[in-house]
């Protein structure tokens, strides 16, 4: 679900002050709901170019169980795009992220675009150890080459986060 709202201040103050308005109900608040879940109050945040347009992307993290929001600026408009804490985990420097489906299955991705109802991610390593799946950079590959590459990718450094006062 995507979120439309205004931001004013600096980060820190635009985490903690955010409004969020509900395109379903109208309603306004500090709280983010997403397909009747509320995700909580914000705890953290970082700033990140996610999809190298040159213009940094505000992503918030939730307390209840680190589900996240990525704010992204379209002309004069700003959008939220909520992700759950399992579709964006270990956030790196340089955009890439892991996400995972369950226990024994991962993927290794980035934000390729936004835009006003959707956003778009690349996968380039997805390890699924119960089906046998290990397929990385386009093609399928062996257990061991897939996780070398899982590893030598989150290697990078991971992203800052900043607590919310």
């Amino acid at each position: 679900k995507i979120i439309k709202f205004d931001l004013n201040g600096s980060f820190g103050d635009m985490v903690a002050n955010l409004k969020f308005t509900n395109s379903s109900t109208g309603k306004t608040g500090n709280t983010v709901y997403n397909n009747d879940m509320v995700a909580g109050q914000p705890c953290s945040y970082t700033v990140i170019d996610l999809d190298y347009d040159g213009e940094n992307e505000l992503i918030i993290e939730y307390n209840l169980d680190g589900d996240r929001l990525i704010i992204h600026r379209i002309g004069q408009a700003y959008y939220g795009y909520y992700v759950s804490y399992r579709g964006m985990t270990d956030l790196k420097s340089n955009g890439v992220f892991s996400g995972s489906n369950g226990a024994s299955s991962v993927v290794v991705a980035y934000f390729n675009s936004f835009s006003e109802t959707d956003f778009e991610v690349c996968v380039f390593i997805e390890i699924d150890d119960s089906e046998n799946i290990y397929f990385c950079e386009g093609r399928y590959v062996s257990r061991n080459e897939a996780w070398c590459m899982y590893e030598d990718v989150m290697n990078n450094e991971d992203m800052p986060w900043y607590r919310v006062a």
